[in-house]
């Protein structure tokens, strides 16, 4: 769910949806396809971190805080 709603860009949906999904922990054995699903839910939480930044007009880069209006 987390993976359409990113690529719909529904920001929020995608990341509570993938917030929901990295909860939990699963066996290592057992539940590998639960903890491929957990990693790529931590890479769109990832991307979501990115579209917030971009939403504030935050350049993504650089050390200090740097805002689009800087430039």
């Amino acid at each position: 769910m987390a993976k359409l709603a990113l690529e719909e860009n529904i920001i929020n949906i995608a990341f509570d949806s993938a917030s929901l999904a990295i909860k939990d922990k699963w066996d290592v054995v057992k539940d590998h396809d639960l903890i491929i699903a957990q990693s790529e839910s931590h890479t769109i939480l990832a991307k979501c971190y990115v579209e917030y930044l971009l939403e504030d007009d935050i350049e993504i880069g650089h050390k200090k805080l740097v805002t689009l209006d800087d430039d």
